[in-house]
């Protein structure tokens, strides 16, 4: 807790210790652009733009004119009677706080930076009704992409697999290889396949629903319409997106290509997955012959290579779920209109898409 960090209430700093000061005043050694701070601390309970009003509020426009537009939009440098204090954005999500104790004093640089954050959080409140207005009818959204993070998941799970499989993830303590330190997690391996199928057949869920948020025609963004989609099996979903989504060329998609037939065949498969259904190839049969019992499974198999036996399933039943997956997946890139499939291929494979809100329609940024 920050609080663990501050004095008592009277030693606390308050807003008028702060002033601002100039970035040039902040002493460097010599060929350094920039001195060492003594302490950074990152804030991430506030939005910087809880802080950026707070901030503006207490010393008017940003006095700092250091900037770089990946990371930094804007920077207050402040000071105290024994510390120059630099505030500012970073990637637009975090805000950071840094600190320098000056020349001849003696400073507590971390408890200064936590001083700040209180100070900050105190004057955030007063503008919580302005963020909150703002956020209902906000210029853009950024959108976090699911499909990126289902199938990037599900690629760092059947590479672990992998390595667990080759002997490369070792728990001895000298590091080296071995099958008998590594059985353990040898036998968690078919755990591990599960969970990278399910990982991949909700990215390709993941990116059907974000072609719709992003593409959905204007006239049909109305609550009924999303709910009634948010309901739709995902094979009929893939075959009404040219009807409901502005991207496509105006043609359906091709539901008799092999694609598209390996991919209904995996996501049946799926929902008996999902669902826990108690399906015919978990009933193994049991049989007496000559006073002694014995036990045969089902042989229940699916032309698409996958298991039908989610106990069953094993890296190479990943291979085909994720080959499945890009194979639907440029089925539907194909059948949309080359400049918006050129557009959402720029973005597909991002973590987060930033877009901008104009005429009730989303526009990528």
């Amino acid at each position: 807790m920050v609080s663990a960090h501050l004095a008592s209430e009277e030693q606390r700093m308050k807003w008028k210790d702060l002033h601002t000061a100039d970035p040039a005043s902040l002493d460097v050694a010599p060929g350094e652009e920039r001195r060492q701070r003594d302490y950074l601390l990152k804030i991430d309970h506030l939005a910087p733009y809880e802080v950026y009003l707070a901030l503006k509020g207490r010393f008017g426009e940003s006095n700092s004119d250091y900037c770089d537009d990946t990371k930094t939009q804007w920077e207050y440098f402040l000071q105290s009677a024994d510390a120059y204090i630099e505030i500012y954005d970073w990637k637009l999500s975090t805000t950071s706080i840094g600190v320098y104790c000056k020349h001849g004093k003696t400073c507590d640089a971390e408890k200064i930076a936590h001083s700040v954050v209180s100070l900050l959080e105190e004057e955030a409140k007063k503008y919580a009704s302005i963020v909150k207005s703002r956020t209902k009818a906000p210029e853009g959204l950024v959108i976090e992409n699911p499909f990126f993070l289902y199938y990037e998941t599900a690629n760092s799970i059947l590479e672990l697999i992998h390595d667990i499989e080759e002997g490369s993830v070792c728990v001895r303590k000298d590091k080296s290889p071995s099958f008998l330190d590594n059985f353990p997690l040898f036998l968690k391996r078919a755990d591990l396949a599960r969970s990278a199928l399910l990982m991949f057949l909700s990215s390709a869920e993941g990116f059907v629903n974000l072609l719709y948020e992003l593409y959905l025609k204007k006239d049909l963004r109305e609550k009924r319409i999303y709910d009634r989609l948010s309901r739709e099996q995902m094979d009929l979903k893939i075959r009404l997106a040219p009807i409901y989504c502005e991207c496509f060329r105006g043609e359906p998609i091709d539901t008799e290509n092999e694609a598209f037939k390996r991919f209904h065949t995996l996501v049946n498969l799926r929902n008996d997955f999902v669902h826990a259904n108690v399906t015919q190839p978990m009933m193994s049969a049991v049989l007496h012959e000559d006073g002694k019992q014995f036990i045969v499974g089902s042989k229940a198999t699916t032309s698409i290579g996958v298991s039908v036996s989610f106990s069953d399933l094993e890296a190479q039943d990943v291979e085909v779920a994720k080959e499945i997956v890009d194979d639907l997946v440029q089925l539907v890139l194909r059948a949309m209109s080359p400049r918006f499939r050129r557009e959402f291929e720029s973005v597909m494979k991002e973590e987060h898409i930033a877009v901008e809100i104009g005429d009730g329609q989303m526009f990528l940024a």
